[in-house]
């Protein structure tokens, strides 16, 4: 696993949290995908689950990026980051191949077909759940989403006690 640290502006902090609020989640589609998050990895993506928590520092989001790799009929996740702390920049992370259990998923060639047959690629949110609806957190206790979650959290609020030792 590789982590890439970013800094990111207030006003970029200001459009992460009016996704959702924490103690939630929910589906976006690549077009709602902030710009706090690189535009070539955007591209890349057709949706994400998006996770809101606490901390001590502030507020933890998590945008777990769902990319479609056809080549491998797979569906990979990808976490991005980001530690909100009230009315201050943010830092945040990329993590390159994160090590948790359901990261990768298979699709059945079935999947693939009702794919290939309707072109709705953009629209698959792999959470089950309709885009925008926001959950409480709840809904994916013990999903692959949460694990995501929880490994990018950890990263984070490490990265962000770190930097604060350092001043």
């Amino acid at each position: 696993m590789k982590c890439q640290f970013f800094n990111v502006e207030k006003k970029q902090v200001k459009e992460v949290r009016k996704i959702c609020k924490p103690g939630t989640c929910r589906t976006i589609p690549q077009s709602s995908i902030p710009s706090c998050i690189p535009q070539g990895l955007k591209e890349k993506c057709h949706g994400a689950v998006v996770i809101a928590s606490t901390c001590n520092s502030g507020d933890v989001y998590a945008f777990l990026l769902q990319r479609t790799e056809r080549k491998d009929k797979s569906i990979d996740e990808m976490p991005y980051a980001l530690v909100a702390i009230p009315n201050m920049a943010a830092s945040s992370c990329l993590l390159h191949h994160a090590d948790y259990e359901g990261r990768t998923t298979y699709p059945d060639n079935e999947f693939w077909k009702m794919v290939d047959e309707t072109d709705i690629e953009e629209h698959i949110l792999l959470l089950g759940l309709p885009p925008t609806e926001e959950l409480l957190l709840t809904k994916i206790k013990g999903s692959r989403h949460e694990k995501g979650f929880l490994k990018a959290k950890r990263l984070i609020i490490q990265h962000d006690i770190a930097l604060k030792q350092k001043e």
